[in-house]
């Protein structure tokens, strides 16, 4: 049996990736409307030519933007329209695992790891069943993953990690000696707690927006915590937080926008 990982419905070139954004429209009467929006990045992989390969008995076959994958053996499947799965191939991938926390989405702390398709072949878009320790723990959707991409998994959530997000302060003020600027405050607290019996290091993660203006501005406030990452080009500020035993900690995370008093706003 060749099963093939041709695809021609499936459009190769890669998404725009959209940052969280601060921008303007402007309506009939020439008043310009400050928005708001988020949009999550997407990163698509196109599988590339390469040789022929193998993998644990599996032949793989480049076809140009696919790939051939010659089982070893026959596999007989029964023409009664069911759905039938067959094994045609065992890699082992290495994996580095981590604590991830996005408490704005989710107050939960996820088991991440990080893999690189080290397999002889494209891994197609699909449902993975997943497996923690001896139990199935769930099932998650894969995109397409290139020959030696990379690509994560997430195996679930743990009770021994716990992660809150407190809003301190959301307000609106006008500043300027005319009261020409509008400033937005956003103030938030997170509150990590370790309550497993060893040492664990948690990468925290939130929004910080990205303006498309330039008479829009958007900064930091002295008051949040120090020791962070920020991707200036798609707004997101990471904490590796370092957490013993028992151990419970604060972060502060807090930033303005400034904005024309011009600009009528919606959604800040």
């Amino acid at each position: 049996m060749v099963l093939s990982t041709a695809q021609p419905q499936w459009d190769a070139t890669p998404p725009v990736i959209q940052p969280l954004t601060v921008f303007a429209e402007k309506r009939a009467y020439e008043r310009r409307v400050l928005l708001r929006r988020d949009e999550q990045p997407q990163h698509v992989h196109a599988g590339g030519a390469g040789t022929t390969s193998k993998s644990k008995g599996l032949e793989a076959v480049p076809q140009g933007l696919s790939v051939q994958l010659v089982a070893p053996a026959p596999v007989s499947i029964p023409g009664d329209d069911s759905a039938v799965r067959v094994q045609v191939a065992k890699t082992r991938l290495d994996a580095a695992f981590t604590w991830r926390a996005v408490p704005k989405l989710h107050p939960v702390v996820f088991r991440v790891a990080r893999l690189n398709n080290a397999a002889a072949f494209p891994l197609l878009p699909g449902e993975v069943d997943l497996y923690r320790g001896s139990g199935f723990i769930g099932r998650q959707s894969l995109e397409h993953v290139a020959q030696g991409a990379p690509f994560e998994l997430t195996f679930g959530v743990d009770e021994g990690l716990r992660v809150d997000r407190r809003v301190v302060e959301e307000a609106q003020e006008h500043k300027g000696l005319f009261k020409d600027t509008q400033r937005f405050r956003y103030a938030y607290q997170f509150t990590l707690n370790n309550l497993r019996a060893q040492p664990e290091e948690v990468e925290l993660s939130d929004h910080f927006p990205v303006s498309e203006l330039d008479d829009v501005k958007v900064a930091l406030e002295p008051e949040t915590t120090a020791g962070y990452t920020l991707q200036s080009n798609d707004g997101i500020a990471t904490w590796k937080v370092k957490l013993a035993p028992g151990e419970q900690r604060t972060l502060d995370f807090a930033f303005h926008v400034d904005a024309p008093s011009s600009y009528e706003t919606t959604g800040l």
